[in-house]
C-alpha cells in the first residue's frame, strides 16, 4: 500500500534513497502507522513498555526485538534500520491477519493490613487522638 501511494503521488519516480524515505513516512495501513512514527513512539515510549499505550502493538514488539536500551545507546540510524527492518516484517504478518497482543502486566495484589475496632479505639485512645 505504501509503496503504491509513493508512486501514486509523486511526479517523478524516486530515487531508491527517496522512496526509502517516502515509504517510511507513510502509514502502512489505516491501524498501522508508518515507520517513523512507529519508531519515534517507541523511543519515546517508557519502562514498563508493555502498559505504554501503544499505537499498534506491533510497535512494542518491534522496539523489544531491538531492545529498549539501544534507543538511546546506539547511533539513531543503525538502530532505525533494525527497527524497520522488524517493525516490517511484524506489519506484513499483521496485514496478513496474524493478531499482535500485548502480554499482561503482571501486578503483585497489596496485602490489606485491616486492625479490629477494639485495637484501634485503644490505639487512638494512646495516642490521644
Amino acid at each position: 500500500m505504501a509503496m503504491k501511494n509513493v508512486f501514486l503521488n509523486n511526479e517523478y519516480l524516486p530515487t531508491l534513497n527517496e522512496f526509502v524515505k517516502l515509504s517510511s513516512q507513510q502509514a502502512l495501513s489505516e491501524e498501522i502507522p508508518s515507520v517513523l512514527h512507529a519508531f519515534d513512539e517507541a523511543r519515546k515510549s517508557y519502562d514498563p513498555h508493555v502498559s505504554f499505550k501503544w499505537t499498534h502493538p506491533i510497535i512494542y514488539f518491534a522496539g523489544k526485538k531491538v531492545g529498549w536500551n539501544n534507543f538511546h545507546d546506539q547511533q539513531k540510524t543503525l538502530v532505525m534500520h533494525k527497527f524497520r527492518n522488524y517493525y516490517l516484517e511484524y506489519a506484513e504478518q499483521a496485514m496478513n491477519g496474524k493478531i499482535f497482543k500485548l502480554p499482561q502486566i503482571e501486578t503483585k495484589s497489596k496485602e490489606k493490613h485491616f486492625i479490629d475496632r477494639e485495637t484501634f479505639l485503644k490505639l487512638k485512645e494512646k495516642l490521644n487522638l
